[in-house]
């Protein structure tokens, strides 16, 4: 509806808190999980019915773990509807680094 990628997962947290040492760490977790694509795919691929290059493929080119410009607009789109809608807060406030 909007051209926009949705973003279904980030961490979030206060503001008033220093989240670089778990920022650091979630990041080495999402890495190690993209080096392991293939040995996951390989693993659970088949169990779920996909071949194993498909769900390879799918980890590692249609997964995107990184916030770019256009996720972060969607971000901010989806937020802009849920107040619209009234599904958040209207004194709710949306930071992206």
């Amino acid at each position: 509806m909007t051209s926009l990628p949705f973003v279904f997962a980030v961490w979030a947290g206060p503001r008033d808190h220093d989240f670089a040492d778990l920022a650091r760490r979630l990041e080495a977790a999402r890495d190690l999980g993209v080096a392991s694509a293939p040995m996951i795919a390989a693993d659970v691929g088949p169990g779920m019915g996909w071949p194993v290059a498909l769900a390879e493929r799918y980890l590692t080119a249609r997964l995107v773990f990184h916030l770019g410009p256009r996720q972060r607009s969607g971000i901010k789109k989806f937020f802009e509807l849920a107040r619209r809608y009234d599904l958040v807060s209207p004194v709710e406030e949306l930071s992206l680094p």
